[in-house]
């Protein structure tokens, strides 16, 4: 989970720096894959804490 935050960062830097439409779409597009795998993630650890302390 860590690795697919940091690469939305890096695309969210690269939104800022190049405005070209084509880069753009391609960083939507890309930020959208991250963004699943990160609720997937999420998801999948949110099943794992045996009791409330832990969660």
């Amino acid at each position: 989970m860590t690795e697919n935050v940091l690469r939305l960062r890096i695309l969210s830097f690269r939104i800022l720096v190049n405005r070209e439409p084509g880069a753009l779409d391609e960083a939507k597009t890309r930020i959208g894959v991250l963004v699943d795998k990160v609720k997937q993630a999420q998801s999948a650890y949110a099943v794992m804490p045996a009791g409330t302390e832990e969660a």
